[in-house]
């Protein structure tokens, strides 16, 4: 349980704070207007993904363990 709840807050830091520190580095028009939208829209966006759990695989994603058993056969 800790693990899914320390996933999930480094996912929403990630989502808020990811594109306004990529941007806010490299792209000369970034300003403090994009940076606030870009975390509020990270945070809405990822808010409502994880509530509604929508996946954008359109295949059965496959976890690390399944591959680790697939290739040590």
């Amino acid at each position: 349980m800790i693990i899914w709840l320390n996933l999930l807050a480094f996912g929403g830091l990630q989502a808020v704070f990811l594109w306004t520190l990529i941007l806010g580095l490299y792209w000369q028009r970034a300003n403090r207007f994009s940076a606030l939208s870009s975390m509020i829209l990270g945070a809405l966006s990822y808010t409502l993904l994880t509530a509604f759990d929508v996946k954008f695989s359109p295949h059965r994603a496959r976890s690390i363990i399944e591959f680790d058993c697939f290739f040590n056969r």
